[in-house]
């Protein structure tokens, strides 16, 4: 019987062996169709061969941008398709911060055909009050300035307002409206300036000359020299001959010409339209005697010219971009933001300038406008009651300039001495009666007694506006500049009323909001540094005013002052990038096209001055420690905006 069934199985599987094609397993299937390769198999499961198949072309000329072969020589038929180009995208310069289109009506790039038209602004008259966020001038008609700022001014603080409608009547009188308008719409963002500086080749090495001659005494000179300016508003000229003009600046100052007089670097110039040129220093055997003017038979000509005024100012100074900001305004930003706040501040605004260069006008670029901080500026802001005090400019010159032990560091600056505290007005008052830098003194000495005598509250609020120092300190601790009065006891101008009651005026704030160029001492661009630290990275903060008042380890009263003028300001519109971009918009849609020299000055001073970043824009390097590059506007107030709301309840 089992032999009987292993014969039935065998029967059986060669039967199903034989009989069926179904399962054929091809040896010669395409691996790219599965079809069967060899023209000589009968199964009916390999009927459907294989074409054939040629091998995948690979080009070596493939374009980046549509994946097309660039090689018109190549005849392979999967390239049939040719690349018929790409224009490189157009690197505008010119980018609205807003919609991301060109601003430059004179670029023809196709990129750039879509033009930025200009965009309305929340506060289109730029008087935004920091306080209360309202319009502060009264003939403003725009729909969003309806509600006005009703002033916040009271008997125990200073709190300056910058619009026409409180102008000074006793400093403007003197003037006509149609310059007194002039000053005030001068420093608008939708003003367009230019200056013309026509100087020849003599004069201008002289300037140079000057440093070279006074720099071994580490002294400055400040004898000016001669050109004539044409200065452009809005379309309209305003003509000035034999105007006085210098170098100005501290570390900038430097040679820039050669012997011919040609240009070979930037500086800092300074103009001045009332010089009359016949001082002591213009004097025979002095330096600069050849340009002495003798005005003995035109007196009445003297005294014109010293009455001489642009915008109802005597002297302005213009600044080149040194520290290379591509937004070209935070320091403009800087100043309107303290004003804002109530805080006496010099105006500031952007100008072009053109140069006399080997007999040519040509094009330096675009650099800020300067109000200087002098007698008439304290006679145009402050009341008659409390004009006719005491002005300092406070440099870190003969140490520091903390107030502290200012016994040696006070005095007139002249050709061959310099002060840290440089008195400005009073230098030629003789009233016995007047003890020149007494209350310079009074307040040096009131700060170095102890902060828990039970006078010193008292003592300290005779001396300085509390509420003012505190609103100046939240703006300046927010704007971030490492050259200040806190951060290297530098850089601000100091005045005392008759009354000996101090007002502190920013000055100098090229290293705000994030720049960083050539010098960087906190690593990050002061992004880190706390509301209430006595640390900087200078040294730590040696000025009583703030150790014993505002900051760690001072009097609660001040600290709360203090935190709340610091809130106010991070709640307001001012320290938020997009308030920053409004100014932006506006004075790179005037400057932009400008902002590059001509080719001349580029030739002649290109390897002295960067010239390739000579140009408007918002973007700024994420390396903080860079001191190449300088952070952008809005990293910068990004980072400093938190760090600020993280420790603003540390005290």
């Amino acid at each position: 019987m089992k032999r009987f069934l292993l014969l039935f199985l065998c029967i059986v599987m060669l039967a199903t062996m034989v009989g069926c094609n179904q399962n054929h397993v091809c040896g010669n299937k395409c691996g790219t169709c599965g079809k069967c390769t060899y023209v000589g198999c009968t199964e009916s499961v390999c009927a459907d061969k294989c074409p054939g198949h040629s091998p995948a072309h690979t080009c070596v000329s493939v374009c980046d941008t549509c994946g097309k072969c660039t090689n018109a020589s190549c005849t392979e038929s999967v390239c049939s398709s040719k690349c018929p180009g790409h224009a490189p995208e157009h690197q505008c310069t010119s980018i609205c911060g807003t919609c991301g289109k060109c601003m430059d009506t004179e670029c023809t790039e196709s990129a750039c055909s879509s033009k930025c038209l200009g965009h309305v602004v929340e506060h289109a008259c730029y008087n935004q009050c920091g306080v209360c966020g309202k319009c502060t001038n009264s003939q403003c008609t725009e729909d969003v300035c309806q509600q006005k700022c009703p002033g916040h001014v009271s008997a125990n603080t200073f709190f300056f307002n910058y619009s026409m409608d409180n102008a000074n009547a006793d400093f403007y009188e003197d003037f006509s409206e149609e310059e007194k308008q002039l000053y005030f719409s001068l420093w608008e963002p939708t003003t367009s300036i230019s200056i013309k500086m026509d100087i020849s080749p003599y004069e201008l090495a002289k300037i140079s000359e000057g440093f070279k001659e006074y720099s071994h005494n580490s002294t400055k000179a400040d004898t000016y020299r001669k050109c004539n300016l044409t200065i452009t508003v809005n379309g309209i000229d305003y003509y000035y001959e034999e105007v006085g003009v210098r170098m100005r600046g501290n570390t900038s100052r430097r040679e820039f010409t050669n012997d011919q007089g040609e240009m070979y670097a930037y500086v800092h110039f300074r103009f001045d339209l009332s010089e009359t040129f016949d001082g002591e220093e213009y004097a025979e055997g002095a330096w600069g005697n050849d340009i002495y003017h003798d005005w003995s038979n035109d007196e009445a000509g003297r005294e014109q010219r010293k009455d001489r005024t642009f915008a109802t100012m005597e002297k302005f100074y213009y600044k080149w971009n040194k520290n290379y900001d591509n937004t070209y305004i935070r320091e403009v930003y800087a100043n309107k933001m303290f004003q804002a706040y109530g805080i006496l501040a010099p105006h500031i605004t952007l100008t072009q300038l053109s140069v006399t260069h080997k007999g040519q006008m040509e094009n330096l670029g675009v650099g800020g406008l300067y109000e200087v901080i002098d007698k008439n500026f304290i006679k145009r802001y402050l009341d008659k009651e409390n004009k006719g005090g005491d002005l300092y400019k406070c440099t870190y010159t003969i140490g520091k300039a903390d107030l502290v032990d200012v016994a040696g560091k006070y005095g007139i600056e002249t050709a061959t001495q310099r002060y840290t505290y440089d008195l400005k007005t009073n230098n030629d008052r003789e009233d016995p009666d007047y003890h020149h830098n007494a209350h310079l003194k009074a307040l040096a000495n009131m700060l170095a007694t102890n902060k828990n005598d039970s006078q010193f509250v008292t003592n300290l609020e005779a001396l300085v506006d509390m509420d003012y120092f505190a609103r100046f300190e939240a703006v300046n601790y927010l704007l971030g500049n490492p050259d200040c009065i806190r951060n290297n006891a530098n850089n601000y101008y100091l005045y005392f009323t008759p009354d000996c009651k101090a007002i502190f005026i920013p000055y100098d704030y090229d290293r705000c909001l994030g720049i960083n160029m050539d010098w960087n001492p906190s690593g990050d661009g002061m992004i880190s540094a706390t509301p209430y630290t006595t640390n900087n990275p200078n040294g730590g903060v040696s000025n009583p005013l703030y150790l014993k008042t505002i900051l760690s380890g001072g009097i609660s009263k001040y600290q709360n002052m203090y935190k709340q003028r610091l809130q106010e300001v991070l709640d307001g519109n001012w320290f938020t990038y997009d308030h920053f971009v409004t100014y932006y918009n506006r004075y790179s849609s005037i400057y932009s096209s400008v902002a590059k020299p001509s080719q001349a000055i580029i030739d002649a001073c290109g390897h002295n001055v960067d010239m390739s970043r000579l140009y408007f824009s918002l973007d700024g390097s994420r390396n903080f420690s860079s001191t190449n590059e300088n952070i952008s506007t809005k990293d910068y107030m990004q980072g400093k905006r938190q760090t600020a709301l993280n420790n603003i309840n540390n005290i």
